[in-house]
């Protein structure tokens, strides 16, 4: 059901995409497009059966997790490019026509 999603659309009709730093490219980026919203509701099932039913008092677990250490994200260490330019470039294997 979610596998199929269409691309979102800006309210004038054009598609939405955006940057992406995969490791492999170190540090070029990408243009992606940003698919509709996904319909699950199961998500907030089992978090609920967690937080109410396996931890009782999930206090003592936020206070742990709160304690890890995040190290900064990759894309940090690299300069931003502009956004229209890598949604230029962005060629998808299914058009291979430039958006």
């Amino acid at each position: 059901k979610n596998a199929q999603r269409l691309t979102a659309t800006t309210s004038s009709g054009q598609h939405m995409f955006r940057l992406c730093f995969p490791k492999f490219k170190k540090g070029e980026a990408t243009a992606r497009p940003i698919k509709t919203a996904p319909t699950f509701k199961y998500v907030d099932d089992i978090m609920q059966l967690v937080f109410e039913q396996v931890f009782p008092d999930p206090t003592p677990f936020v206070d742990e997790v709160a304690k890890i250490n995040i190290p900064p994200t990759l894309s940090s260490e690299y300069t931003r490019p502009e956004k229209t330019t890598v949604v230029s470039a962005y060629v998808s294997r299914f058009n291979p026509a430039p958006v």
